[in-house]
């Protein structure tokens, strides 16, 4: 099937969007975590992107390592048992460092969530932040932990692009861009926070 890039999708942020916010997060990570060593924990998949342009643009000494974490809903589909990290991880390195947890996007926030509450338990680490490429403008009232460092804030629409996939397609566009609605380019929130919002006014 042919790619058909713009006439079916419309871009939400473009790369030399993108660019820049990244260099602006990595400058302020410069700054903040000089002389500390910071251990950077990917997200996977969707961070990789993301996390590799960023590295490209610090200058600190760093330590990179990746976590797969399974959100709930997959869980629930697939039926697994199992814990949420997919893969071994070897928490006791991090120990009395500095983290940093990154991830592409900031949708219910849940990664994020968890990844932290984790971290204390198992490593107990010097300090724990939280980095997003994009977070989504929508309500989250279950979603308690801070975001220290967020690239751009978007609409609540269904995104991909940028190392974000849609049933495992478009990682590789370099913009972020919503999906038409042939393509499910709908939210399942929308409804729900369409209501809200007419309660609010």
């Amino acid at each position: 099937m042919k790619f058909d890039y713009y006439r079916k999708r419309r871009i939400i942020v473009p790369y030399s969007k993108l660019t820049k916010e990244i260099k602006r997060i990595a400058k302020q990570l410069d700054h903040d975590y000089k002389d500390k060593h910071p251990v950077i924990v990917g997200l996977m998949n969707s961070s990789f992107m993301f996390l590799a342009e960023l590295m490209l643009n610090m200058k600190c000494d760093v330590e990179i390592e990746f976590v797969k974490v399974f959100t709930y809903s997959k869980l629930r589909e697939e039926k697994i048992d199992a814990q949420r990290i997919q893969q071994a991880f070897d928490w006791e390195r991090l120990k009395n460092r500095n983290v940093i947890i990154v991830d592409e996007l900031i949708d219910t926030g849940d990664s994020f969530q968890f990844m932290v509450k984790e971290l204390k338990r198992r490593s107990k680490p010097k300090s724990i932040a939280t980095c997003a490429m994009i977070e989504k403008d929508w309500p989250r009232p279950y979603f308690k932990q801070k975001v220290d460092y967020v690239g751009v804030k978007v609409p609540n629409l269904w995104i991909t692009g940028h190392g974000m996939a849609y049933k495992y397609k478009y990682r590789n566009l370099k913009d972020v861009v919503a999906l038409s609605d042939a393509e499910k380019g709908f939210n399942k929130y929308e409804a729900r926070n369409k209501k809200v919002h007419k309660k609010a006014n």
